[in-house]
C-alpha cells in the first residue's frame, strides 16, 4: 500500500484547531434582556493557523446550545441581545482558526434581570 505524505500532511495541518480557550473575564446583565461578556485573547502560538475570530455560544440553563456568534478577530467582547427576562444563561467562548473552533471556556452563568433592578 502506497501513501501520499504531502497529502496526508495537507490533512493533519487542515484539522489543528486553537489548543486553549480564552477565559471570560467579566459576564452581566446590562438590561433585561442583555448580558455582556468580555474575555482574554487567546495568544496566536496556540491559534493553529490563521486567526478567524472567536465563537461565542449561549444557551439558556439546562437547554441544549440553540444560539451562536461568531465576533470580529479584533472584539473580545459582546452584548447578548433580544434575550428572555429573569432567565439563566450559559455562556461559553471559544477561539476559531480556519479548521474551526478549539477548546471552549468555562462556562459562566448569568441571569437577565428586571430593568433598573440589582
Amino acid at each position: 500500500m502506497h501513501f501520499n505524505s504531502t497529502k496526508m500532511c495537507d490533512v493533519v495541518c487542515c484539522l489543528l484547531v486553537p489548543t486553549i480557550s480564552p477565559n471570560v473575564t467579566s459576564a452581566f446583565n446590562t438590561s433585561s434582556t442583555s448580558i455582556n461578556l468580555t474575555w482574554s485573547e487567546v495568544p496566536l502560538e496556540h491559534i493553529n493557523g490563521e486567526m478567524k475570530g472567536y465563537v461565542v455560544r449561549y444557551k439558556e440553563l439546562n437547554e441544549s446550545y440553540s444560539n451562536s456568534k461568531n465576533i470580529n478577530i479584533s472584539n473580545c467582547s459582546i452584548v447578548l441581545q433580544n434575550l428572555k427576562i429573569y432567565t439563566a444563561y450559559e455562556i461559553s467562548v471559544a477561539a476559531a482558526s480556519g479548521a474551526g473552533a478549539g477548546k471552549w471556556s468555562v462556562p459562566v452563568i448569568v441571569v437577565t434581570d428586571l430593568d433598573g433592578k440589582s
